[in-house]
């Protein structure tokens, strides 16, 4: 009898569909997996993966901000103190405080309440202070004698404990402090001594140009409310601009907060 080959039939895939060839079907099943894979991880539910918790923000307050602006006039250098302009300054300061981006972005500022006569005393005497250390730091510490600044970091930066009620009325435990000044020549003096600069052979009228000449200081100080230590300060002297503006002060404001929270020299510490 004569027997017949038959094709075979073509072997099926598990989904029905005819086998592929041998180089076909690797690559048919590497795309089934990948398609899987993706149909099944969009079924999971999903984990909300809970956000590292942030340090909250130290709350602080403007304790004090002060400016004196005085107009230096006439040939022996009358002084004036203009004290609507000074209050306008101070309040400039208050806010550009409270709007500079760099503080606001490590410091919450919180408003001050109505102090007493006893508590603005007893803060006014604490800045004062706080003022003095940090200006007196600054100066030894930037001293060419390197014996002066060598002490400098050596002093015990704290103004006590005496604020502590102001963190507890506030909730702040920080308290910000500025001070500064500017004497203003008029323009008639400005031009009469710089006459006399150029006619420096006229050495007798010198004495005539007694009185300060133009200049200006600001002092930024932060201290611990509750141990009083000096956290950081900074000084500006000789600035031009007058901040008697909101835009100028808050460019006073910003240059010297700029390098914030950088370690200042000296570096305050804790009594010990």
């Amino acid at each position: 009898m004569q027997t017949l080959a038959c094709a075979s039939p073509p072997s099926r895939s598990k989904f029905g569909f005819p086998a592929p060839e041998s180089g076909t079907r690797s690559l048919l099943s590497t795309l089934l997996g990948v398609l899987l894979a993706i149909l099944c991880t969009t079924m999971l539910p999903t984990t909300n993966v809970a956000a590292e918790p942030v340090a909250p923000q130290r709350k602080a307050v403007v304790l004090a901000a002060s400016f004196d602006l005085f107009d230096v006039t006439g040939v022996t250098g009358e002084v004036f103190v203009r004290e609507s302009t000074s209050r306008r300054i101070a309040a400039n300061i208050t806010g550009a405080i409270a709007a500079d981006a760099n503080l606001a972005a490590r410091l919450q500022i919180v408003a001050a309440p109505t102090w007493s006569d006893e508590e603005g005393t007893t803060i006014r005497r604490h800045c004062q202070l706080a003022l003095l250390s940090a200006a007196k730091g600054i100066e030894l510490a930037r001293s060419p004698d390197a014996a002066w600044a060598y002490l400098s970091r050596g002093l015990p930066y704290s103004i006590g404990t005496g604020l502590d009620f102001v963190s507890r009325r506030t909730g702040a435990d920080v308290g910000i402090i500025f001070d500064g000044y500017r004497f203003r020549q008029s323009t008639s003096r400005a031009i009469l001594m710089s006459a006399l600069t150029i006619g420096s052979a006229a050495r007798g009228p010198v004495a005539l140009f007694s009185g300060p000449g133009s200049s200006s200081s600001a002092v930024v100080a932060l201290v611990d409310l509750h141990s009083g230590r000096l956290l950081w300060a900074n000084v500006s002297q000789n600035f031009l601009v007058d901040p008697s503006d909101s835009a100028s002060a808050e460019g006073l404001v910003k240059s010297l907060f700029d390098n914030y929270p950088s370690k200042p020299v000296p570096e305050f510490r804790d009594t010990p």
